[in-house]
């Protein structure tokens, strides 16, 4: 079942895009998913700990991403560093990282927008989603 929205297809689980799959070979929860011919959008929920020693991504056993990092939740810091810290595993910009909710919670909501363009198809994501608990 395809539903149209705002120009972009909203996929089923049963035609979701090869990025999406890659997230959820991993493990992965992608909570939602808007598609069209240029870019793919996926919703995914992550938990941060601002303020660790060190730097680390992992999977918790409710399928979401857990983020560790020094940068403190002090205006914003901590929002733009998981924002610049997926940005570069996933090969997208940070503008591409959008903030949907948990602005000061540890439990986040983020859309990462997934564009195709010259050098950077699907297969290119699904390489980089692959990497991301790599490390």
């Amino acid at each position: 079942m395809m539903i149209l929205v705002n120009g972009g297809i909203v996929l089923s689980d049963k035609n979701e895009s090869v990025i999406v799959g890659a997230f959820r070979e991993l493990g992965i929860e992608a909570t939602e998913i808007i598609c069209d011919e240029t870019s793919c959008v996926v919703s995914v929920n992550v938990k941060v700990k601002p303020g660790s020693k060190c730097e680390n991504i992992k999977l918790d056993e409710e399928g979401i991403l857990a983020i560790s990092f020094s940068a403190k939740p002090v205006e914003g810091e901590a929002n733009k560093y998981v924002k610049k810290f997926l940005a570069k595993k996933l090969g997208i910009s940070s503008g591409s990282v959008e903030l949907i909710s948990g602005e000061k919670s540890k439990n986040k909501k983020l859309y990462l927008s997934f564009a195709n363009k010259v050098g950077k198809d699907d297969s290119y994501y699904v390489a980089r989603v692959k990497k991301l608990l790599e490390d």
